[in-house]
């Protein structure tokens, strides 16, 4: 394509990963996994619990957005199988979502089902629902934003780029 410089972006159910590349590829060469430190170089991947099915939560204080994930069984609520509420939830309830474009069937009534239960949990800071999605939407969109900003404009590289590709 001709571009000296990407951002990679690739969200997935139970996290979205970050990469740059800048005509190579960006090593790391210590990692933390878990507790464990492992030393061996790897692609320089970012990851934050920003996925699909990241679990939307209330904590009697705040909301949350992951770092819990509903994996694939039993998925979000709107797959029908008892799944807590997921950023895909959230999306599918703000209409980002197009029911007849989704590669599975989606339950809407469910979805609405799990975000009712949070809105209950919420008291009375539950009632503006529209506000509680944005919200929702919002953490996780700024977990992606920083995910971009950690391998870009962090790093020293490019704002214009970073800026383009995380909002573009």
């Amino acid at each position: 394509a001709g571009l000296q410089e990407v951002l990679t972006f690739d969200m997935g159910g139970t996290s979205t990963d970050v990469a740059r590349w800048a005509g190579q590829l960006e090593y790391r060469f210590e990692h933390s996994v878990g507790s464990a430190t492992v030393v061996g170089a790897s692609v320089d991947v970012h990851t934050v619990a920003a996925g699909g099915g990241s679990v939307c939560s209330f904590d009697g204080a705040a909301l949350g957005v992951g770092p819990k994930s509903a994996g694939a069984e039993p998925g979000p609520a709107c797959y029908g199988k008892g799944g807590p509420l997921t950023i895909t939830d959230v999306n599918l309830l703000s209409g980002r979502v197009d029911i007849d474009r989704f590669s599975i069937p989606v339950d809407p009534g469910a979805a609405a089902k799990a975000f009712e239960r949070l809105c209950r949990d919420m008291g009375e800071a539950g009632a503006d629902r529209d506000g509680v999605l944005d919200g929702l939407l919002e953490i996780a969109c700024e977990r992606i934003a920083g995910a971009v900003r950690v391998v870009s404009t962090r790093r020293g590289h490019s704002l214009e780029m970073a800026a383009l590709l995380a909002f573009g």
